[in-house]
């Protein structure tokens, strides 16, 4: 099983709270990264995981990471049993040469790119710009049915004991917290 997500979510965060959304819609805009994610329901499977998880969530925990003379920080919030996979995964995507990233994911992260660790394409040598990403949100959970309630987790039926839980990071502690309290309202 592994441990670390294929589907990470990119997420923007609204100038100003839109009055005709609620919950996280109303603050932050995904990014569209795929079908994964939107046409086959990714997303509300990742949130009712989330939520019913929220519970045991800690956050918003520092994560700091260093990459040559700099230091890197993001807003951890999840389960404490995935900030140490949460931390590992921040300092991969940190790597400024794609060519050194190990993790396999479906979409790119933008996570160098947006801190600043890589700032030039390795294709063309272009300075890249910063898009303002606010965070990335780990998505991957189970298909599901209703009955199983596998929706919780991501599970690898060979080893029905390991589980992966959806967790999220943000480049600001304010976004990373208001994410939290969206998390633990339930769609209020």
């Amino acid at each position: 099983m592994k441990d670390y997500p294929y589907l990470v979510q990119r997420m923007l965060r609204w100038n100003e709270p839109l009055e005709n959304r609620k919950g996280i819609d109303q603050h932050f805009r995904m990014d569209y990264m795929g079908s994964a994610e939107f046409e086959f329901g990714q997303l509300p499977h990742s949130l009712k995981a989330m939520r019913a998880a929220a519970g045991s969530f800690i956050g918003p925990k520092r994560i700091k990471s260093k990459i040559g003379d700099e230091y890197f920080t993001v807003w951890y919030i999840g389960r404490e049993e995935e900030y140490e996979t949460a931390k590992r995964f921040f300092e991969d995507q940190l790597q400024p040469d794609s060519k050194d990233r190990s993790w396999d994911l479906k979409e790119l992260t933008d996570i160098a790119a947006e801190l600043g660790s890589e700032t030039h394409s390795r294709w063309n040598g272009k300075p890249i710009k910063k898009r303002d990403i606010a965070g990335w949100w780990s998505l991957d959970t189970t298909w599901h049915t209703d009955a199983s309630e596998s929706y919780y987790y991501r599970r690898d039926f060979r080893n029905p004991d390991m589980k992966f839980y959806p967790w999220a990071f943000f480049q600001k502690k304010d976004d990373a917290a208001l994410f939290l309290s969206l998390i633990k309202e339930n769609g209020k």
